[in-house]
């Protein structure tokens, strides 16, 4: 089947409302690696269905720097359940940097979000223990990297006895 034909029949899949379908073509399209495929996967963390937007953000977290700054922005701009996705998404990424992203979601008013938020830092740092105390946290400005260093102590203490 050529691309734009494979391409279609994607699009009528995600037209109709069988989530068994959508979720089966899923990882395909997340191998197509272009801009059609973020595009869906996107679209798919504004999805009703739990399922789809959590196996979409997941999709995401694989496809590393080229979701990044698009997940970043749906953790700071999008509704809840796709705040919630962002953030298992940037915690299946394991990328640092996004910790300074998810902080801020530590507190948020929203259960799910912060339950997706407390998941997404414990899944970096237990990654990443050692870059996170010995390289990550020196790198930032002192007064964030202290703000970050108490609130993983409180989410994750066993970080800091390695």
């Amino acid at each position: 089947m050529g691309r734009k034909k494979k391409i279609e029949k994607i699009e009528e899949i995600f037209r109709g409302k069988d989530i068994r379908k959508k979720l089966e073509v899923l990882e395909e399209v997340a191998k197509m690696e272009n801009s059609f495929s973020l595009n869906l996967l996107f679209t798919c963390l504004n999805e009703t269905s739990w399922h789809l937007r959590n196996k979409a953000a997941i999709l995401l977290g694989r496809m590393g720097e080229k979701a990044y700054e698009r997940l970043i922005e749906v953790l700071e701009k999008g509704v809840w359940y796709a705040k919630a996705g962002a953030a298992l998404a940037l915690g299946e990424m394991k990328k640092l940097d996004a910790i300074r992203h998810l902080i801020k979601y530590l507190d948020d008013k929203n259960e799910t979000v912060k339950k997706s938020v407390e998941d997404a830092i414990r899944n970096i740092v237990r990654e990443k223990p050692v870059e996170f105390v010995e390289e990550f946290l020196p790198s930032l400005p002192e007064e964030e990297a202290e703000l970050i260093r108490e609130r993983i102590k409180k989410l994750e203490p066993s970080v800091f006895e390695i």
